[in-house]
């Protein structure tokens, strides 16, 4: 029985001995296969800075439509979201910025020749209103002037005409005009004018 057991204790070690050993080869055998591929790997490497030949670039490759799709989704994120900001809206806006140059001086030399043709208070009326509108309060106080010489009942030439008169700095005069109008016709627009140039 003890024979046995020594027979078996001998049998196990050797059994484990043997699988030392197999472990032991085979991490040896992984260790040069890798050392090998490292080692051609480092070969190539220096036959490429070595060799004087360029290598020759690849071919151009088409995209994949997967790419393609990518690109699409990337430039539609880059478009800005605010409306203001979209192209068609900065296009829009452009053409409205020079549609209002070219109609400005059009529209005024346009209204003007008009005005020589016909002599009509309304059209008067409407460049000196356009001129103040666009910050020209000498031109508005000339037209508010020649308005009021075609029609003075009209509350329109004199209260352009005062209003002109404030922007220009001369408020005094522009009480006074709104003032002599309140005598002799009465206007709501007026008396609030007067009100405001009060406070």
């Amino acid at each position: 029985m003890i024979k046995d057991t020594k027979f078996l204790i001998s049998l196990s070690i050797l059994l484990l001995l043997n699988l030392i050993a197999l472990y032991v080869l085979n991490f040896v055998s992984f260790n040069t296969k890798k050392n090998s591929h490292t080692d051609e790997f480092l070969t190539k490497l220096s036959n490429i800075e070595t060799s004087s030949n360029f290598i020759e670039p690849p071919k151009k490759i088409k995209p994949s439509k997967v790419v393609i799709v990518e690109k699409k989704i990337i430039q539609k994120v880059k478009v800005p979201v605010n409306i203001y900001k979209s192209s068609s809206f900065v296009k829009k806006e452009k053409k409205a910025i020079s549609k209002k140059n070219n109609t400005d001086n059009t529209t005024y030399t346009l209204l003007e020749k008009k005005f020589k043709k016909t002599s009509d208070y309304k059209i008067a009326l409407k460049l000196s209103r356009l001129y103040y509108a666009s910050k020209n309060y000498k031109k508005a106080l000339k037209w508010s002037m020649i308005a009021n010489e075609l029609n003075q009942k009209d509350d329109g030439s004199w209260l352009l005409f005062a209003k002109s008169k404030i922007k220009l700095g001369e408020k005094e005069i522009a009480k006074k005009a709104l003032m002599t109008y309140n005598k002799e016709y009465y206007s709501k627009k007026v008396e609030q004018l007067l009100d405001r140039i009060d406070l």
